[in-house]
């Protein structure tokens, strides 16, 4: 199917910029890495239409962590090649795509985005925690203590 990919980069990634810098139109694939082997591992393509070159480097185990009918956003592990020699050497880093429709508007509240940015900075330096990076479990107020 085609789609519009913008690579979002990974976690602290800038979503303005990444829609500033505008998508990749190709047919997204997701399949798997090794189609005749044992190993059920994943990979995201995003392909020329028509072709078989690549737009973006693949998305290894790729996850839909978000989907709605305007389109899903993609997080995987991009591997990149920066030897090249008979011990390739590769640097792995997480990437997301938000994945659109051709034609679906990409749009951020701008403004919206940098004032929950000042806020969640704000709140951390008044308290050092900030319950974007808390990893405990929420736990339903039943009133029992622990």
């Amino acid at each position: 199917m085609i789609f519009d990919v913008y690579v979002l980069g990974g976690k602290g990634g800038d979503p303005v910029e990444a829609l500033r810098a505008g998508p990749k139109r190709g047919e997204l694939i997701i399949r798997r890495r090794w189609p005749d082997g044992p190993r059920t591992d994943l990979q995201a393509l995003l392909l020329e239409p028509g072709t078989r070159n690549e737009l973006l480097p693949a998305l290894l185990n790729p996850t839909v962590i978000a989907m709605n009918s305007l389109g899903m956003t993609v997080e995987g592990t991009t591997a990149h090649q920066f030897r090249n020699s008979f011990k390739a050497k590769f640097d792995y880093s997480r990437e997301r795509w938000l994945c659109k429709p051709p034609g679906a508007k990409a749009v951020l509240d701008t403004e919206k985005l940098m004032k929950r940015s000042a806020a969640r900075l704000n709140r951390a330096l008044s308290n050092g925690f900030d319950p974007a990076h808390d990893d405990a479990p929420e736990d339903p107020d039943d009133g029992s203590q622990i």
